[in-house]
């Protein structure tokens, strides 16, 4: 069975922090380090069980500073994306709780691909590896929606 390709885009909030410690889920964002999407999905080795997964170079940024200018860049990288490769079957695009809503409010209304796009974020900071009992996170285990389905979902784990 030949998996999907998806691309992930990495824009950097909880979902990409990395805390002092191991168990660092307060004070994470006081280190400023922010995981660049190849080094999230580095990871998170199992997602290559589900989908060949495309780490796609962004800024990453506390999710309170992504403004106009960034949801603006991300429309164009994902119509890009769609563009230049052609078996790509879907986008996730990881952000920060703090302004997920605004994002995905904008590509709403101005994003004209057609590809399913997701854009999961976090509560807690990735996970120690391996993986802590208990973590926040979890292994996508569903393919994307079936190409040609223009489609988003927002999530929080």
């Amino acid at each position: 069975m030949t998996l999907p390709v998806v691309a992930f885009i990495g824009t950097g909030g909880t979902i990409a922090s990395l805390g002092s410690t191991p168990l660092d889920v307060l004070d994470y964002g006081s280190t400023g380090h922010l995981l660049s999407a190849d080094e999230i999905i580095a990871r998170f080795p199992e997602v290559a069980l589900v989908a060949n997964v495309m780490p796609v170079a962004y800024r990453a940024v506390p999710s309170s500073r992504i403004f106009f200018d960034d949801w603006k860049a991300l429309a164009a990288l994902c119509t890009q994306l769609e563009r230049d490769t052609p078996d790509l079957a879907g986008i996730v695009i990881g952000h920060g709780t703090g302004s997920l809503e605004e994002t995905a409010y904008f590509l709403s209304l101005t994003l004209k691909v057609r590809l399913p796009l997701s854009s999961p974020a976090a509560s807690a900071p990735p996970p120690p590896s391996p993986p802590m009992p208990g973590s926040t996170w979890s292994t996508p285990s569903a393919p994307p929606p079936p190409p040609r389905r223009a489609a988003w979902a927002c999530w929080c784990c």
